[in-house]
């Protein structure tokens, strides 16, 4: 069984990965925060700004961890200690 989440391609960059990490992550650490399930829609719409938007009240690492997740996923390379 295939889950939708493992068919829609989308990442922060080109729309060649899925956000798995990122979505795992969210779901585990901000599962239970504010405006979790309309970041999660903003992260499958590709929607950076929103998203932003979205995570700006959750605990900075969090935010933080996400972020660099979803860079990652994206191909993006990030700075040690970033």
């Amino acid at each position: 069984m295939q889950f939708a989440s493992e068919r829609t391609a989308c990442t922060f960059g080109a729309r060649t990965a899925l956000p798995s990490p990122a979505l795992n992550f969210m779901s585990a650490m901000a599962g239970n925060l504010p405006d979790f399930e309309e970041a999660t829609r903003a992260l499958f719409a590709n929607n950076q700004e929103r998203l932003h938007e979205l995570i700006q009240i959750w605990p900075e690492d969090i935010q933080e961890h996400l972020i660099r997740l979803m860079q990652e996923g994206a191909g993006v390379r990030t700075q040690p200690g970033m």
